[in-house]
Formats: structure tokens, sequence, C-alpha cells
């Protein structure tokens, strides 16, 4: 789940997390692992699948509360273009 303040997270067989966007260091796409890995300041890697249903949203959000230094220039024109409906490929490793 994604909000203004931030998103939710699950990861197997551990408890339900959440994360501020304020608190974001890094975010990256992977075209070889087909997600978006996420980096906080207390250390917490979040991987976020390109098949999640609300990716746009997600896409925006990053976009308007993660700081844009903590935006790598070519996952910037991914979550542009996500958020404006045009999703990552999967499996676009193989290009």
């Amino acid at each position: 789940m994604v909000s203004d303040e931030g998103m939710s997270y699950a990861r197997f067989l551990r408890p339900r997390s959440t994360l501020k966007w304020s608190d974001v260091t890094r975010v990256r796409y992977s075209a070889r692992l087909n997600w978006f890995s996420i980096r906080t300041k207390a250390g917490a890697a979040v991987q976020v699948s390109n098949i999640l249903i609300g990716l746009p949203e997600f896409a925006e959000l990053v976009l308007a509360h993660v700081s844009p230094v903590a935006i790598d220039p070519k996952t910037r024109h991914i979550l542009e273009a996500t958020a404006a409906g045009a999703l990552p490929p999967i499996g676009s490793w193989s290009r």
C-alpha cells in the first residue's frame, strides 16, 4: 500500500513493515530483475516488482515525495513513463 507519507510492504516470513518517502536514500530500477529497488537511511532494502498492481500510483508518489538526488537518472525516466501509464517491459534483460 502506498500513500503520500510512504509505503507498507511485506517480506516472506517477516512481519509487515513501512517506510517513509523522506527516509529513502536511493531508488534504482533493475531491468534484469524487473523491480524497483529502494534503500532507506536505516539500511532497509525493498524491492517493488514491475508487475505490482498500482505501479503508476507508486511511480507518481516516488517522483512527488522522494528527494530527486536519491533517484537514479535512468530510473527517473522509467518512473515518469510508468506514472504516465507506460509500464516497464517484463523480461527486458534479454535485450
